[in-house]
């Protein structure tokens, strides 16, 4: 696990702040590593089921049988994958939101988040709260990083939010073409509809690698 910045290391947080962001900090972690090993599993499952069909084409057999067995392991395992990808897009988010309102604060210099701001912060935010919060301009967060640096992180975030825009049409499309403010408050994790691939599909890895790097940035700015 990755070791998160002490409070020495961020000076100008109070302790509420670092502790929210370690917090979030370790619940990604775990949350991700959880993901890739359901992943893992539900694939691995998945062959030994499809190398079964191979074996034993057309077997008959009862609810015992090591063909029906594995075709019932590799659901439940692709089901668990879901759900684990599921609370995983509740954290990630919220730690992204969470991570760039600190950075924003401490740029530009505003008083430091209440309790209530904090407890509100870590929980899932709506697609409206995310996209707002990536369409703060990088340049006006990474005031202390190279031009190259900055342009380079530009690129990152307009594909991301370009991305955030494909997953609202979605949306859009699923509840029939609801106003946009009600789709604006929507939840990523609990949209979509069924027999359809979930709306986090080729999220997720893009806002850890935001919301992972944040506190860093947050430190590279104090250090000045």
């Amino acid at each position: 696990m990755t070791d998160f910045p002490s409070f020495h290391e961020l000076p100008g947080l109070t302790s509420d702040e670092h502790q929210a962001l370690r917090s979030m900090s370790r619940a990604c972690q775990i949350a991700d590593g959880e993901r890739q090993a359901a992943y893992a599993t539900a694939s691995r499952l998945s062959r030994l089921s499809d190398a079964v069909e191979d074996l034993e084409p057309g077997t008959d057999g009862g609810p015992t049988s090591f063909r029906e067995l594995t075709h019932e392991l590799a659901g439940q395992a692709w089901d668990w994958d879901t759900a684990v990808e599921q609370i995983t897009c509740r954290y990630v988010t919220a730690y992204t939101v969470l991570g760039i309102t600190v950075l924003d604060r401490i740029v530009h210099g505003k008083p430091p988040l209440t309790a209530e701001q904090l407890h509100r912060l870590t929980r899932e935010p709506s697609l409206g709260e995310l996209r707002a919060a990536l369409l703060i301009p990088v340049r006006d967060l990474l005031v202390r990083r190279s031009e190259v640096e900055i342009t380079r992180q530009e690129h990152r975030r307009a594909e991301l939010v370009d991305r955030l825009g494909s997953v609202k049409a979605a949306i859009q499309t699923w509840l029939e073409d609801t106003p946009d403010h009600v789709v604006d408050q929507a939840r990523i994790s609990v949209s979509g509809a069924k027999d359809t691939d979930e709306v986090w599909t080729g999220l997720l890895d893009p806002l850890i690698a935001v919301a992972e790097q944040t506190p860093y940035e947050i430190s590279n700015h104090l250090r000045g």
